[in-house]
């Protein structure tokens, strides 16, 4: 008896495992389905934005760059999302169903597939070597991070998601528009600051700034499912105006 309890015990574990895995869909999916690699906070990044990443947290915003005209594109997106996984069982319950193996309230649980739907834009430099200017402070900013062992790097491309809040003044009510950052890419290597930087900002040029200098920016900073998610290509973006449903017809 107790045997059969460890074993089931086991299986319900495993089968946990797996839907954590395998058949999850979130936000960060949608980070790593567009070849994001960091999942962002509320603050929007773009393209050619200087960030510093810290031992813990998001990449954040340190300071502005000042980018040549035509130096990174914009393109407008509308899609959904949805697990294939997730959509393959759907399927394969109602199939069930209706060989009589598996019950009618497993199959309506499992056919709701689901989806995520995303509105936005996804802005990335157009040129490995895009024209990039900081200013003064800026550099003194970096040159800061980097003596504390931070790495700082320069975003290659963000996706930005644009919604609708509602908000009211004097009884009318208004949709205003407001952009939210899903993730970012980051050029491979972080920024190189000769140790003459340093010395004009007057900040020492010290082991913890030599090493970070040495570091990449591009890690996957995604969590573990996701990237299971990711490597086996379970996650699927379709146009918004494709319908996602699944339908059993008779006949």
């Amino acid at each position: 008896m107790l045997k059969k309890a460890l074993i089931l015990a086991a299986v319900f574990a495993v089968s946990g495992l797996c839907a954590f895995l395998f058949f999850g869909l979130t936000e960060k999916d949608i980070v790593a389905v567009n070849k994001f690699s960091y999942p962002t906070g509320a603050e929007p990044l773009t393209a050619g934005d200087i960030v510093v990443i810290s031992n813990s947290g998001p990449p954040s915003k340190l300071c502005d760059t000042f980018i040549d005209a035509g130096g990174f594109d914009d393109v407008e997106a509308q899609d959904v999302y949805v697990n294939r996984a997730k959509l393959f069982m759907g399927w394969f319950t109602q199939v069930g169903s209706k060989v009589g193996i598996i019950p009618d309230d497993l199959t309506k649980l499992s056919a709701d597939v689901g989806g995520l739907a995303f509105f936005g834009s996804r802005s990335a430099l157009s040129l490995e070597k895009a024209g990039l200017e900081v200013s003064q402070r800026c550099k003194c900013d970096m040159a800061r991070s980097f003596s504390k062992g931070e790495l700082v790097c320069t975003v290659n491309a963000s996706l930005i998601e644009t919604g609708e809040v509602m908000t009211y003044s004097d009884g009318t009510a208004t949709l205003r528009p407001v952009q939210r950052n899903l993730g970012v890419s980051l050029r491979r290597h972080p920024i190189f600051l000769p140790e003459a930087v340093f010395e004009s900002c007057g900040i020492p040029y010290s082991s913890e700034a030599k090493i970070a200098q040495q570091r990449l920016c591009n890690e996957n900073g995604l969590p573990t499912d996701v990237r299971v998610r990711d490597y086996f290509n379970l996650i699927d973006r379709r146009p918004f105006t494709e319908k996602i449903e699944l339908v059993w017809e008779d006949g």
